[in-house]
């Protein structure tokens, strides 16, 4: 099943009860894709950034701004796998810095992107680390054909967080519903 965007909280201004972390970590990740040979596709310099990846870091800052986790620590780290090597071993290690609450935001995936992205988030849940995939892939796939077809299960049955429509207006109320889930 999907998880909903909405939570108790619905106001972005009411504190939320103190979390058992200290520092929360918020990483977005715009994944790249294969080539025919199975290799990630990188591009010595990102010609066109990511207006998903710029507009979700945008609205996490207003989220932290907002105070809704009180004087929690919040840090925001983004990537865009097309123009940079993701540091995938270094983004596990994060997890395991005590009293660091980390999440992973795949996002903006299309769909010659979801293999790729998929298996980052595979390899970040195995590291036990929450994982949300959104984009014109899980958005179009839900949409025109339904949250059964298996792109979607195989989400489901690793855990993932699945996205589906525009996030925007839902923002400031999603990143507390998950920084409190396990």
């Amino acid at each position: 099943m999907l998880s909903p965007l909405t939570t108790e909280h619905e106001s972005m201004t009411e504190p939320l009860p103190s979390p058992a972390f200290k520092k929360f970590r918020i990483v977005l990740i715009k994944p790249s894709k294969y080539d025919d040979d199975g290799y990630v596709i990188r591009f010595w310099k990102g010609v066109l950034p990511s207006n998903t990846l710029n507009v979700l870091h945008g609205l996490t800052e207003a989220v932290k701004d907002s105070r809704v986790f009180g004087d929690l620590p919040i840090e925001i780290v983004t990537f865009d796998e097309t123009a940079e090597k993701l540091p995938v071993r270094k983004i596990i290690g994060w997890s395991r810095q005590p009293g660091t609450k980390l999440i992973v935001g795949l996002v903006g995936v299309q769909t010659n992107q979801f293999p790729r992205a998929f298996d980052l988030a595979r390899q970040f849940r195995a590291a036990g680390i929450a994982v949300i995939i959104g984009g014109f892939h899980t958005s179009g796939t839900i949409n025109m054909l339904s949250d059964q077809e298996p792109d979607i299960q195989a989400l489901v049955k690793e855990s993932i967080t699945i996205v589906s429509g525009e996030v925007e207006d839902n923002w400031g109320r999603f990143w507390p519903m998950r920084s409190m889930a396990g």
